[in-house]
């Protein structure tokens, strides 16, 4: 489902994902329908959050989630 991103470690699958909503897809992009590109607003909102926070690889968020859970 697009609205999932998942974070994968070098073999691919950490088992973590980060989930900010859900819809069903039917149309070729997200903003061709309203439910899906509120969708897709969504998912910018949460990828510029981790940007800011300096997480854009595994590793930085496995470093944040160390940080933040002890």
């Amino acid at each position: 489902m697009e609205a999932d991103m998942k974070a994968g470690g070098a073999d691919g699958d950490s088992g973590r994902y980060i989930i900010t909503g859900g819809a069903i897809k039917l149309t070729a992009t997200m903003q061709e329908r309203e439910h899906t590109l509120e969708e897709l607003h969504k998912l910018n909102k949460v990828r510029d959050y981790l940007l800011s926070q300096g997480i854009f690889d595994y590793n930085g968020f496995e470093d944040y989630d160390e940080e933040s859970n002890g």
